[in-house]
This record gives structure tokens, C-alpha cells and sequence, in this order.
């Protein structure tokens, strides 16, 4: 099985079958805790990080989405403190990490939007979250991407998450192996 994380507080953690099926989808556990800015705030849970990805079903590879267009000094912050636990959680249990950029996985399921001039908002059929939401919905039909039975929308970490894993489960089982004496 592969592993797709969505990096972040509030990102989500999907588990894929080597069929692409969807096994099971958790949101990132978070605990109260010292930053490293030094002051008490969540933090992603490692010991129970540990549990999640020790499953003797998951497989060698966990695909992790790179920080990266953080909105702000304080998300950006947030978020490689985040993905340095993430990173040191695979690969203290000897798993293999793959660490991709959102661009990566995004050009996978739809094409560059164009450029939106600057100081111009981008309309919103090109944003990134809407987009996850529209190619997960093609990649598993009829598949709800709740974050509980109570939640009434998509859960944006679960619909990356899905998608991260998906990318990573293309490259590995679906793209023919080079063979480096015969090009």
C-alpha cells in the first residue's frame, strides 16, 4: 500500500491499494506542544504518527508534500516544522520518503492554469483546491471525502492527500521501468 500526506495541521494522511484504491483516510493527529518559535501551540502528534504509518499493510513508500506558497511568515513557519516531523517520522520507521511539490502532483491531474497578472485574484476555476476537488471526484467516483459523518464538504487535506498518493502510486507501479543499456 502507498501513503499520501498532505502536509500540515490540517492536512490528512490516505492509505492507496496498489489498485488505487482508497483503503482508508485519517486526518493529521495534532497535540498541543512547544514550536519551534518556542511557544506553546499544535503540533503534529508523532507518536501517534508512528502508530498510523508502523500498520504492517503499509508499504515502503510515503509520499509527502513539500512546504511551499505558504500565505504568510507564520504558515510558512508551521508548515516546515511540520514536514521536518513528518520527514524524520518515515524515515525513523525505515520507510521510504518521497518528497514531491505541490506542482508536481498538481500537473499529474490538470494542466498549468494560466498566469494571473499581478494584483489580480485568480478566478476561481483555476484555484488549486477546486481543481483537487474536480480530478479526485474523476480518479474515485462517488467517493465522499468527509472528514466526518457530520461534515458537509470535502476535506481539502483528504482530497490532497488522495491525490499525493495517487501520484506517487502512477510513478511507481504505472510508469514503465527505464532501461538504462537501451534507451
Amino acid at each position: 500500500m502507498i501513503v499520501g500526506i498532505d502536509n500540515g495541521l490540517t492536512g490528512a494522511i490516505v492509505i492507496l491499494t496498489r489498485e488505487g484504491e482508497i483503503f482508508d483516510t485519517i486526518l493529521m493527529p495534532v497535540e498541543t506542544g512547544p514550536s519551534s518559535r518556542g511557544r506553546a501551540t499544535n503540533i503534529i502528534a508523532a507518536r501517534k504518527l508512528v502508530k498510523i504509518l508502523k500498520n504492517p499493510l503499509i508499504g515502503p513508500n510515503i509520499a509527502v508534500e513539500k512546504p511551499g506558497g505558504a500565505h504568510d511568515y507564520n504558515a510558512a513557519v508551521s508548515m516546515a516544522d511540520s514536514f521536518a516531523t513528518l520527514r524524520t517520522v518515515v524515515l525513523a520507521l525505515g520507510k521510504t520518503l518521497h518528497a514531491v511539490t505541490s506542482g508536481d502532483w498538481q500537473r499529474e491531474f490538470w494542466p498549468t492554469p494560466p498566469r494571473t497578472p499581478k494584483g489580480q485574484e485568480r478566478p476561481a476555476k483555476y484555484d488549486p483546491k477546486y481543481l483537487a476537488a474536480i480530478a479526485a471526484r474523476k480518479v474515485w467516483p462517488g467517493t465522499v471525502f468527509l472528514a466526518s459523518p457530520q461534515s458537509t464538504t470535502s476535506h481539502k487535506g483528504i482530497v490532497d492527500a488522495a491525490l499525493i498518493a495517487e501520484f506517487l502510486r502512477r510513478k511507481i507501479y504505472l510508469t514503465p521501468p527505464t532501461d538504462l543499456f537501451n534507451p
